[in-house]
């Protein structure tokens, strides 16, 4: 091959690593605003999140007001006349079985909850006129033990939840220590203190 084919050969082989190198640098700039791109989707996720706990936090705080002098009552049974008996053995329950002044008038509302189930008896969720009644109630709930019915707070699905947790979280601590105690380690100042005897013997 001649020196003018070398040549051009040459010059062909620049250009075509110039192109090669222009659309490099083509893929570099599309690859960093991918990036930009991304990053800013990921901000953007980040905020909607954050807006999304702030508003369930929000629901769950209204929640809270609706339900805040809410009971929940469990094992009454649904008798024929249905709101009607409910209300009067929810306050018979109350004044003869809690000992707690209580007449038709202290309740707003009362409902069962669910559809009804042949042999099953639906909780009541009743509404009272005042915390005050409400915080009574449930510093009497101990005498309910021993019968088939409990009450409970009207609470929020994740409330409950977090409630749960709580309490499983503590039982599962009381299974591990019972006692709640903590077991010294040998070298406690509790081993040296005045009068207690050591029970390694002296060095010679």
């Amino acid at each position: 091959m001649g020196s003018k084919d070398q040549g051009e050969a040459g010059q062909l082989n620049s250009a075509k690593l110039d192109q090669i190198l222009t659309k490099l640098e083509k893929l570099d700039v599309l690859e960093m605003k991918i990036d930009d791109v991304s990053t800013s989707l990921k901000d953007d996720v980040k905020k909607i999140e954050s807006k999304l706990d702030a508003q369930g936090a929000r629901v769950i705080q209204l929640e809270r007001q609706v339900r805040k002098r809410n009971l929940i009552l469990m094992g009454m049974s649904e008798r024929s006349q249905g709101v009607e008996d409910d209300l009067s053995g929810v306050v018979d329950l109350i004044q003869n079985g809690m000992r707690i002044s209580c007449s038709p008038d202290d309740i707003e509302d009362l409902y069962r909850l669910g559809k009804p189930t042949v042999g099953k008896n639906r909780p009541i969720c009743f509404e009272l006129k005042t915390l005050a009644l409400k915080r009574q109630i449930l510093a009497a709930r101990a005498l309910l033990s021993g019968s088939n019915m409990t009450i409970k707070e009207d609470l929020p699905p994740e409330e409950r939840e977090r409630r749960r947790l709580f309490w499983e979280a503590k039982r599962t601590t009381q299974n591990l220590n019972p006692l709640g105690q903590r077991k010294r380690p040998p070298s406690s100042p509790i081993d040296k203190q005045p009068g207690k005897k050591n029970s390694q013997p002296p060095k010679n």
